[in-house]
Formats: structure tokens, sequence, C-alpha cells
């Protein structure tokens, strides 16, 4: 009996580590596709969070000089208005598609990392994160998705600065990238590392953590709820765009307050110190609706680039291992 228990336990062990080096293909692969359709959407949210609420007057001054309102031109009054101009003045490639290489470098494997660590941690929760009832246990998805996003930002957070650098490029004053590599080079010379290139690292933990969370446990109760209907790929779609929808209008306000510090260097100088003298800034500077500036962009492309990643992620698995059901708890 002891002989048979261990190996038992060496088959257990050795199926988690084949499961782990699937989900790591999967996953950086799932996140690669809703980054290469969704990275438009993301280029107009971070321009339209960066473009601050008629012209911010601090002491008695615009925050944009004269010089920065022509390079800036008038403020953006939309999505649609955004996405034209930046097609006319920028191009598709350059200009919607900006920073997209840095997306990817920091995608592939922070998508990775997540989705594998994620299943791997989960799977070592009790009952494989399932009740006796078989439905979802939400505390596990959020415990387990919350360390694997941890796990996973040193990889991202870098690549992230770099790629909202490139895609807000032309507003104001800000300085022009010939690439992202030059972009990285010229940030850790001029900023350093932990102010230029993880700027806002604990603006992205504090969002990108409460998001994962909320994100995969949504995903994981709608996969319960919609029964046999979640295993289609309709259904899998429907899974992946209510968690990021709910996930996304949640988070808000904390992408905001990200993406400002991780493009300040637009202004004369440094405005914001922190995430907390940030949020106190705009609060009283712009309004509590200056928080959920971009928040209709946000839930279009955080949407449907969660419900790719995650159908994907769920197709991706089925290929690869068409024997490892991944919607049932035995699959854990």
């Amino acid at each position: 009996m002891p002989h048979a228990a261990m190996l038992e336990f060496v088959n257990r062990d050795s199926g988690r580590g084949i499961n782990l080096l699937v989900d790591t293909l999967a996953g950086g692969l799932a996140g690669a596709l809703a980054d290469l359709l969704m990275h438009p959407v993301d280029t107009i949210k971070a321009r339209l969070q960066v473009q601050q609420s008629s012209r911010v007057k601090r002491s008695g001054e615009s925050r944009w000089s004269s010089r920065d309102e022509l390079a800036h031109g008038r403020p953006y009054r939309g999505m649609l208005d955004c996405a034209v101009r930046i097609v006319r003045e920028q191009g598709v490639r350059g200009g919607l598609y900006a920073g997209l290489s840095a997306v990817l470098l920091g995608s592939v494997p922070s998508h990775a990392i997540t989705f594998a660590s994620y299943k791997y941690l989960k799977s070592w929760t009790p009952g494989g994160g399932y009740g006796a009832d078989g439905i979802p246990n939400w505390w596990s998805d959020v415990v387990s998705a919350s360390a694997a996003d941890l796990l996973a930002l040193s990889t991202y957070v870098p690549a992230e600065v770099v790629a909202k650098r490139l895609q807000v490029a032309g507003m104001g004053p800000a300085r022009d990238y010939s690439s992202p590599f030059h972009a990285l080079r010229v940030i850790a010379r001029t900023e350093g590392i932990r102010k230029g290139l993880y700027a806002g690292a604990t603006a992205t933990m504090f969002r990108d953590v409460p998001f994962t969370a909320l994100q995969f446990a949504i995903f994981e109760q709608m996969k319960s709820l919609l029964g046999d209907f979640a295993q289609t790929s309709g259904g899998m779609l429907l899974c992946g765009l209510t968690a990021g929808a709910g996930a996304g209008a949640a988070t808000t306000p904390l992408d905001v307050v990200k993406t400002r510090l991780q493009t300040q260097h637009i202004g004369a100088d440094r405005a914001y110190r922190g995430v907390l003298h940030c949020l106190r800034t705009i609060l009283a500077e712009e309004g509590p609706a200056a928080l959920f500036k971009g928040v209709f962009p946000r839930i279009v492309w955080v949407a449907p680039a969660s419900a790719v990643t995650l159908a994907a992620y769920e197709q991706l698995i089925r290929w690869i291992q068409p024997n490892r059901q991944t919607l049932t708890p035995a699959s854990e």
C-alpha cells in the first residue's frame, strides 16, 4: 500500500508538471492573440486617460503651455475622434499599433506565468478549487489568481511603461522614440530602473491583482452557471466577455492612476509623487469623474481581450491535451 500510494503521488505530480508546461504555452499564445487583436483600443484608452480635463490649472497656470497646446492640438472628443485623428496623423502601424512589440515582449511571458501559476496553485487548494457540490470556490480563484499575477508582475511592468510611452507619443512635449528598445534604453538611462522602467509598479499591482482575481473568479462562476453551454465556443466567449467587463469596470480608477504615473514625463515636471498623491490630485483638480475617464474604451478593450484570451487558452488546451478537461472539477 505505501508503494501504491507513493506511485499515485508520483503520477499525480508528474501530471501536474505536464499540465504546467501546457498551461505555460497556451497562456502565452492566448495572451499574444488577444494583444494583436485589441491593441488599437488600448492605445485609444491610453490617449484618453492621459489627456487632462479642461486644461487643468495649477498655481493659476495651465499645466499645458501654449507650445504644448499647439503640439497636442485640440482634446479628443471621444473614442471615434481619437481613432480617426491617430490614423490621420500617425497611421495605423505607427499610431494605433504603436508599442505593440513592447506589449508582446511583456505580455507573452506574463500571460504564460499567470495561467500556469493560477492553474498550478489552484490544483493544490482543497478540492482543487471546487466544493463538494462541484461549484467553484470563489476564494480559491481569488487567492490563486492574485498570487499568480504577483509572480508575473516583474515581467510586464517595464514592457507596459515602454508601450504606454510609445502609445502617447505626439501628445504635448512627449519624447519620441525610434523603437521599443530605444525607449527602453532612454528611459533606463535618463529616469532609472525604479523610477523609470518600474514607474507605476505599485499602481499596476493595485490594479492588476484585483482585476486578475475578479476576472478568474467571475469566469469560473459563469462557467458553472452556464453548464454545458460553457463548453461551447460561444459559451466560453460569453464567460470571458462577462468576466473582463466586470473586472475592467471595477478597476478603472486604478488604471487611470497607473497610466498617469507611467506617462507623466509628458508634463513639464513630475506632477505625481505616487499612487495616493496621484489619486488625491486627480480628485482635487478634476473631480471623481476623471477616475473613470476611459472606462468605456477600457471595457471595449478588456472585455473582448479577456474573452479571446480565456477562450483561446481553453481551446489550445483541448488541442494540445484532448483528454484533459479544463471545465470540470475532475480536471484539477
